[in-house]
């Protein structure tokens, strides 16, 4: 009697090897996109955090506010003026210290903040600190928060409540603080070009 024997061809081993290999790279690109997401949503928490502490900033600050030092438009602005992890806009301190900080030549004892602030030093402090970080070192700026958001700037802009007077930004006027940054890059048409995605958040707040 014929006995006959089978067995799996090669070319059922081979679509089963492409179809495991095309189930695999699918799950890659899901991680992938699963990584970026999380990053991108922990930069905008990062961020609107950041938005929220300039605004209280400036709800503790009202006459620096009122005067216009925490806008990014007009000649008495603070924040324009500094710019994250730019050594010319960063590197250096303001003339006060207004809050108590850390001294890393002291072994990081605390240096006492200064008791004389204006609402213009202030605000000058406030800017610095928020924008470019305590100088731990006196020669380097350093701030988890702005190391997480590549090419941070913000946009301050007050819509004055009460044009009457010679206040830019009176009592009760809309505040409007956008935040911009660039996050991931991917590729684009021209592989030697990446494209950064352009991220950012608005906080609008009357004070």
């Amino acid at each position: 009697m014929k006995i006959n024997v089978r067995g799996i061809s090669l070319i059922e081993v081979l679509i089963t090897i492409l179809v495991i290999g095309i189930g695999l790279l699918g799950l890659a690109g899901l991680q992938s996109v699963s990584m970026k997401n999380t990053y991108q949503a922990s930069q905008r928490s990062q961020a609107m955090w950041l938005a929220q502490e300039i605004a209280e900033r400036m709800r503790a600050n009202p006459a620096g506010k009122e005067a216009g030092f925490y806008s990014t438009t007009g000649t008495t602005n603070k924040f324009g003026a500094r710019t994250p992890n730019n050594s010319t806009k960063c590197g250096t301190k303001p003339t006060k210290m207004c809050s108590a900080y850390s001294n890393n030549g002291a072994g990081f004892a605390t240096t006492a903040a200064a008791t004389d602030c204006s609402a213009e030093e202030m605000a000058s402090y406030d800017a610095w600190e928020l924008m470019c970080g305590q100088s731990y070192t006196e020669k380097t700026v350093n701030s988890s928060v702005i190391d997480t958001l590549p090419e941070l700037t913000a946009t301050i802009t007050c819509a004055d409540a009460d044009t009457g007077d010679t206040l830019p930004c009176s009592a009760g006027s809309d505040i409007n603080i956008n935040l911009r940054w660039f996050s991931t890059q991917r590729l684009g048409t021209d592989a030697d070009a990446p494209v950064q995605d352009d991220n950012n958040v608005n906080l609008k707040v009357r004070l």
